[in-house]
């Protein structure tokens, strides 16, 4: 997906979820066409608030 797109919370959890059942980040990234620092991102996010309406900059 091109810069600046945003995804959906479901999207999120999903990727955040198949990181968590041993996919490595490297390949959702390619997989699903997101930049590993954001699914680092999504996944710290996940970790420490339990959602993702942290601010989407």
């Amino acid at each position: 997906m091109s810069k600046g797109t945003r995804y959906t919370d479901d999207f999120k959890k999903q990727i955040v979820a198949l990181y968590k059942s041993g996919k490595q980040v490297s390949k959702l990234s390619r997989e699903y066409d997101v930049a590993t620092p954001t699914i680092y991102k999504w996944i710290k996010e996940s970790d420490t608030t339990g959602s993702f309406r942290m601010q989407d900059n």
